[in-house]
């Protein structure tokens, strides 16, 4: 900035360079976006970490679309949730994204739920 000698040529540079940083960034969530998988962590981490991303997006003025963050959630569940996407990919209706993160919520208490241990009673039977 020292170069510059008037107040707008100092202001134009700076606008530039954070242009700059900005259109990197840009670049940066998106690829984060689609390279981001919800391994095992829950679907609320995953919903969060997809959001702060998205939001991101909108602060640096490249907002998406609601079907471009289902996309991007969608694409990263794991094989469990493959009738879920099915359903969802397929649907004539519009969803939300607010409706595809309570659905995908239950789905995930359901799983849980389903792939608990089975705790067998135990009989103590006592011979006199």
């Amino acid at each position: 900035m020292v170069s510059h000698t008037t107040s707008a040529a100092i202001w134009c540079a700076l606008a530039k360079s954070f242009s700059f940083q900005s259109c990197a960034r840009v670049i940066q969530l998106r690829t984060e976006l689609v390279n981001t998988c919800k391994d095992a962590q829950s679907i609320h981490d995953f919903f969060i970490q997809i959001k702060c991303m998205t939001d991101e997006l909108v602060i640096a003025g490249h907002a998406l679309h609601c079907d471009e963050i289902i996309s991007y959630l969608l694409s990263g569940l794991e094989n469990d949730y493959d009738s879920f996407v099915t359903t969802i990919t397929t649907c004539t209706d519009p969803v939300t994204l607010e409706e595809v993160y309570a659905l995908l919520l239950t789905i995930e208490s359901r799983l849980l739920h389903n792939n608990q241990p089975v705790v067998q009673p135990t009989v103590h039977i006592s011979t006199p």
